[in-house]
């Protein structure tokens, strides 16, 4: 299923790229992701419990900075520089299916100045993970709340030639601010961060009647919209703070550690990864041993 967002000149005169025509298609996940462990986002949002947990968080205001963290520079065997960042602390319904497609529309402020030959350097790359029980744990396992529901956070990784390092501090601020605060931090009549987000989720059925039922009186839409996006712009029209240099065990699970490396620096087992990367991977190491390759399987959501 495909939802259409048509919008407004006010992106066009910021360099957001919509082709030959001034709309965009964002298409739903085939599979969704589930807390639930199941392919059914009607029966998660049925969960009475988790529920609960969500409308005590969405009444939480919004305090103090955003905080990013981004990873140590790792860098790979063909001549560039990864970074992992991650978003502590987000909205739980600006997931990575949205932000994703929204933000490969943009053109000349999202493809490297550095090096015109990567055409995108963290969209294809926005990934939504379930947060580790605790900063670089021996545990290894998600983080539950008391009701044993996973935590989302977000997270992308900014890839730049290695020769351009000094600048990944003003690429990762460049991108807060060009795309993250001005999709989402903006205040606009029109394609509004609510708007977007409440379309989106359109697609999902059941998500998208608890977000009318949350935020709409369960029946208006417009309404429902009007609320998202001032609770979305006030979040992001804060002040950001920067952490740097942590380890990818900060927030990931041994097993998307692994998921991460086969993916950014083709490596097939710990072999294939650099001293300096395991280090950076696991803030432990050398004193703590790897985790198995092969022994390293996905968590089940649901216990």
């Amino acid at each position: 299923m495909s939802l259409i967002l048509v919008l407004h000149p006010y992106f066009l005169s910021n360099s957001l790229y919509l082709g030959k025509k001034s709309k965009i298609e964002v298409f739903a996940k085939s599979e969704e992701k589930s807390a639930s462990g199941d392919d059914s986002d009607d029966d998660m949002f049925a969960n009475p419990g988790l529920m609960d947990e969500v409308k005590q968080q969405s009444k939480k205001k919004p305090v103090g900075k955003i905080k990013i963290v981004a990873s140590r520079p790792i860098k790979t065997k063909n001549g560039l520089v990864k970074v992992l960042v991650v978003i502590d602390g987000n909205l739980y319904y600006l997931k990575d299916e949205l932000v994703k497609p929204l933000a490969k529309m943009k053109t000349d402020k999202s493809r490297t100045p550095f090096n015109p030959k990567i055409q995108y350097i963290f969209e294809e790359d926005i990934l939504g993970i379930a947060k580790r029980d605790g900063p670089s744990s021996t545990t290894s396992k998600f983080y539950r709340t008391k009701k044993d529901n996973t935590v989302e956070v977000l997270t992308f990784t900014v890839t730049l030639p290695a020769s351009e390092r000094p600048e990944i501090k003003s690429t990762l601020d460049s991108i807060m601010n060009d795309y993250f605060k001005y999709i989402f931090g903006e205040e606009r009549k029109k394609n509004t961060a609510g708007e977007l987000a409440l379309n989106h989720a359109m697609a999902t059925p059941g998500f998208y009647k608890h977000l009318l039922e949350r935020y709409g009186n369960s029946t208006d839409h417009d309404l429902a919209a009007r609320n998202m996006t001032q609770e979305t712009n006030k979040w992001w029209q804060r002040d950001i703070d920067y952490d740097y240099n942590s380890n990818l065990d900060r927030y990931m699970v041994d097993y998307d550690i692994k998921k991460w490396v086969a993916h950014h620096m083709g490596a097939t087992s710990w072999d294939d990864v650099d001293e300096e990367s395991k280090r950076i991977c696991f803030k432990s190491y050398p004193a703590r041993d790897l985790p198995e390759w092969n022994g390293l399987l996905q968590e089940s959501y649901t216990l």
